[in-house]
């Protein structure tokens, strides 16, 4: 009698709504974030303008990363394939430069000063003096992963000292960081040599 009763009991309980008996959730495991990971969802949260190899007026470079220009959204060259309208307002400005060096080397050559001849010239304007910037190194993917690490830190430390030395620019204004070949430019060839560029990121 006493079993039906219980029976009876649990049943009734089981019936009331919103009412549940199961226990604490169990803990997920999530996967943990990789720093290559971080950096490309940090990438979609960033308007491009790719120059390639050309060298651009310092107008051009100043109009892609001044925080107060017009949306580049429907502009020539601009990648803004992975930025929602939600987040547009808050993405970073960043130009894309082939800067040529030596081969294997962090050295830069003539065609490299005067793209940064341009780019420093742009970096002391009034739209961009109180801004702070990423230099970013890139690769191809041809060689060693950690060569290519290497590699692309001592070449963003190398243009960042050249746009200090040469233009006196506030040192504490860029941080250098290398990208290896984590980042290829969307939808290139990780080998091709466009991939081994320059990035300057606004923050």
């Amino acid at each position: 009698m006493m079993r039906k009763l219980l029976a009876v009991a649990v049943a009734a309980l089981l019936s009331l709504p919103g009412l549940c008996l199961a226990g604490p959730p169990l803990p997920t495991r999530t996967k943990p974030v990789s720093d290559a990971n971080r950096a490309n969802a940090m990438k979609g949260l960033r308007q491009t303008k790719n120059f390639g190899d050309r060298v651009p007026t310092s107008e051009e470079v100043v109009e892609a990363l001044a925080p107060d220009a017009a949306s580049p959204k429907d502009s020539e060259g601009y990648n803004t394939r992975s930025v929602r309208p939600s987040q547009e307002a808050k993405a970073n400005r960043a130009v894309s430069m082939e800067i040529n060096f030596e081969i294997n080397s962090f050295r830069l050559t003539s065609k490299a000063t005067e793209m940064l001849a341009v780019l420093g010239k742009s970096l002391r304007a009034e739209r961009l003096r109180e801004l702070q910037f990423v230099v970013e190194g890139h690769t191809d993917a041809s060689g060693s992963a950690e060569h290519n690490m290497r590699l692309s830190r001592q070449r963003a430390k190398a243009v960042k000292d050249y746009l200090v030395t040469h233009f006196k620019l506030d040192r504490t204004r860029f941080q250098a960081v290398g990208r290896g070949e984590d980042q290829p430019i969307a939808g290139m060839d990780p080998y091709a040599s466009q991939n081994r560029r320059v990035e300057i990121v606004s923050q």
